[in-house]
This record gives structure tokens, C-alpha cells and sequence, in this order.
């Protein structure tokens, strides 16, 4: 969301057509000086009685274009082969390259993701 000249919110929808996304970090992953939105989906995050469940992981982040997101893949795929986050996921330089990497627990074990330059 972003507010107007009298102070109103302006609502910016991220993501309509997925669900089950769980934690969010604003990071600057991409090294550009903005920081973008890094999320994950979560495989049967409410025991299988919601809408998405069972759909394809993945791991994206989301750059903001001055109007709206731009969706970027970091992984996915169907379960088994695509990673998605658990609850909670964690991003930093783990390699000192001054670029993030991301760690991402999940139902399907412990991934990290080297960022090679976006």
C-alpha cells in the first residue's frame, strides 16, 4: 500500500492468484539498493483444509515497479522437487560475496539458496 496526497491508503495487491505464503522480508536481494519482498510458499500449512495447499512451491520476490510488483522466481516446482519456506526463513551474505543467500526450512528439509548475482 502506498498513501495519497490526503493520507489515504492505496491498496497494491502483491500476489492475488497464490496463497500460503509465509514469512516476509524486505531485503535487498538483487544488490540494486532496493529492497524487494522475499517470500516463500508453504506445502499444507493449515493440514491440507485450505485452498493452495497442494499446489507447487516455490520462493520468489517481488520488486516493486514505482506501480505494482514484478513476480522473480528463486525456485519452484512441484513437491519433491520445487523448495518453498517454512514458518520462517532467513536471508544474509553467508559467503561474504556482499550478496544475499537465503535459507529455507521446510516440510521437505533444510535448503540454502547461494546467490550467484541476480
Amino acid at each position: 500500500m502506498t498513501s495519497t496526497a490526503d493520507g489515504r491508503w492505496r491498496h497494491h495487491p502483491v500476489d492475488p492468484c497464490n496463497a500460503q505464503y509465509h514469512d516476509l522480508q524486505w531485503v535487498d536481494i538483487d544488490g540494486d539498493g532496493q529492497c524487494e519482498l522475499v517470500t516463500g510458499k508453504r506445502h499444507r500449512a493449515h493440514c491440507g483444509h485450505e485452498a493452495g495447499e497442494w499446489d507447487d512451491l516455490g520462493i520468489y520476490y517481488f520488486k516493486w515497479t514505482g506501480e505494482g510488483f514484478a513476480k522473480q522466481v528463486i525456485d519452484y516446482g512441484p513437491i519433491g522437487t520445487g523448495k518453498g519456506c517454512g514458518i520462517h526463513f532467513a536471508v544474509a551474505d553467508l559467503r561474504g560475496t556482499g550478496r544475499m543467500d537465503l535459507v529455507a526450512p521446510g516440510k521437505d528439509g533444510l535448503s540454502v539458496f547461494y546467490n550467484e548475482g541476480i
